[in-house]
């Protein structure tokens, strides 16, 4: 597949023609985090094959610095877009997105991170298992930065262990974006819905992403607490 938005992008592919599971991950200005995210990413046990295709929005700090030591430490698995300019969030998805190889996509976030070691082998065995289903994804827990426990676990308790609709979506009942895994071919076919959107607005919210997904079919929401969405107190 070819990046289809800033041409001029850098990229330092992965050697491999396919993957089981593409984890996208996006960041700009990631220093801090970067690591936790990836490392979070390579403790996983499982016999799936994966890559990890970054997409860097043009960072300023030491993040590109951070990306390509992975990249050269290990080719076969790292695929690192380092965009000149920064594209906007909606782009910077689209393009990793784009460079995925593998029969699913993953999608987590350069400050965010997992906590379950088996959860791409427990997503990727739902998905093999459940035809039916274009998405699974787990229960989160939300922490404030440098904190190691969390305030809050996200979705509500009545959304843990099931399934999500479109309607429920539309209803209020949302699922965590941070870590859903969906087939690579439901990307493909709602293409021309996410070019819309790239018109309409470079930074569109998760809400609408899950929309995109949600339109084609039921994402599943594992209960057990699988990942980390990263909080910051506002400063005074």
């Amino acid at each position: 597949m070819n990046i289809v938005m800033n041409k001029k992008a850098e990229i330092l592919d992965s050697t491999g023609t396919s993957y089981d599971i593409s984890i996208c991950v996006i960041t700009y200005n990631k220093e801090k985090y970067i690591r936790d995210t990836i490392e979070s990413i390579l403790m996983q046990e499982t016999t799936c094959s994966y890559e990890i295709v970054v997409g860097d929005n043009a960072s300023t700090d030491g993040t590109r610095s951070i990306l390509r030591e992975y990249w050269h430490y290990d080719s076969d698995k790292f695929s690192i877009i380092l965009n000149d300019v920064n594209i906007g969030l909606t782009a910077n998805i689209y393009n990793a997105m784009m460079k995925a190889k593998g029969k699913y996509i993953a999608v987590l976030y350069g400050d965010d991170y997992w906590i379950a070691k088996d959860r791409l082998q427990k997503q990727f065995n739902f998905l093999e298992q459940n035809a039916n289903f274009v998405g699974v994804t787990s229960a989160i827990e939300n922490r404030y930065d440098g904190q190691n426990k969390g305030f809050k676990i996200f979705p509500s308790s009545s959304m843990r262990g099931r399934c999500c609709t479109l309607d429920l979506y539309l209803s209020g009942y949302d699922f965590p974006m941070a870590g859903v895994m969906f087939r690579n071919d439901i990307f493909s076919n709602q293409r021309n819905h996410f070019r819309k959107m790239l018109e309409a607005s470079l930074s569109i919210d998760d809400l609408s992403f899950c929309i995109l997904l949600l339109m084609t079919g039921n994402v599943y929401i594992f209960a057990e607490t699988m990942g980390v969405y990263r909080c910051f107190k506002k400063e005074n």
